[in-house]
């Protein structure tokens, strides 16, 4: 949910053609939640660097704070990525 809440930060700045991909996340669990209650999550970008982005995210089931860190995600134009991963799987054949 938490990577998730980054994608759809980042879609409306993305051109037509790009996506995204997780690159890393580091987040600590700290509480349960009960079935029926509604998790939120914020998101904050704290990092830009070219294609990388970094994020801070927390989640929140009203009750408690259930889980906080940090994730990655880079920019790909989905053309290009699908070619190198085509080129990829055909070497490995």
């Amino acid at each position: 949910l938490m990577e998730w809440a980054c994608l759809q930060l980042m879609k409306p700045h993305m051109d037509a053609g790009e996506g995204s991909l997780g690159t890393a996340i580091d987040v600590t669990h700290l509480a349960a939640t009960p079935p029926g209650f509604t998790v939120t999550v914020d998101v904050e970008c704290t990092k830009i660097d070219g294609r990388k982005l970094e994020f801070k995210v927390s989640a929140h089931d009203g009750a408690d704070l259930i889980g906080e860190g940090t994730h990655g995600r880079a920019v790909v134009v989905w053309d290009k990525f699908n070619a190198r991963v085509a080129q990829k799987a055909k070497a490995a054949a």
